[in-house]
């Protein structure tokens, strides 16, 4: 049980309790890295709330492995609108609180040393909840509306020689996921996302590594 306090702008000072559990599925080999089961969960002064679960899971000579993501949370933020133009004015600014569950699993299979290709979900519901301005809210006007459901297929491909995955000291990964949002899948809208990763690490000392990462995301379409 790990407990520790954060503190940030717009969530204000809260605690985070996560717990790790270890372990190895039947059929891994001795060699094979240890699989594992996070939980975690946060609550903050301005009345945030979540809870969330990581699990990875490595099956045989780490031939093939599953992955799942999700979660639960509460959380009061502001909405400004679409768009640069409607970000940049404060008078756009208007309180709300987003409730969101989120599910994402997927599995990975080795097709190259360090090299895998897989194939996952990815569903996530959204709820504007207690709108600042009411019936006149941005939120409450805008044609998804104040509650937005996405389904959506997702393919991956990944170059992973990490040593330990929650917890690396030395290796890097490259890692490249691809979503598609349907209506056909049950989707509110339709739209793409793509995005990818590099995270690279260097053991400086027996418990400080110096770690370097690079992010992008890029989404197109009806995105909610």
């Amino acid at each position: 049980m790990l407990p520790g306090p954060f503190f940030n702008p717009e969530m204000g000072l809260g605690i985070g309790v996560a717990a790790v559990g270890l372990y190895k599925p039947a059929n891994a080999e001795a060699d094979t890295q240890l699989s594992t089961l996070t939980l975690k969960s946060f609550a903050t002064t301005t009345g945030a709330l979540g809870v969330g679960v990581d699990n990875t899971t490595f099956f045989a000579d780490d031939s093939y492995r599953f992955m799942l993501t999700g979660g639960l949370v509460n959380m009061p933020t502001a909405y400004w609108g679409i768009g640069y133009a409607n970000d940049s004015n404060p008078d756009n600014k208007e309180r709300y609180t987003k409730q969101e569950i989120f599910l994402q699993p997927k599995m990975m299979w080795r097709v190259l040393p360090n090299t895998y290709l897989g194939a996952g979900l990815n569903l996530q519901f959204d709820d504007a909840t207690k709108l600042e301005r009411g019936a006149q809210s941005t939120l409450a006007t805008d044609p998804n509306g104040t509650r937005v459901f996405r389904s959506g297929v997702s393919v991956h491909a990944s170059y992973d020689t990490r040593d330990f995955l929650p917890n690396p000291y030395s290796g890097q990964a490259l890692l490249i996921n691809a979503t598609q949002f349907d209506r056909a899948l049950g989707s509110d809208t339709d739209f793409k996302v793509l995005e990818w990763s590099y995270d690279t690490y260097y053991r400086l000392r027996e418990r400080d590594v110096l770690a370097f990462d690079i992010y992008r995301r890029f989404s197109w379409g009806d995105v909610p």
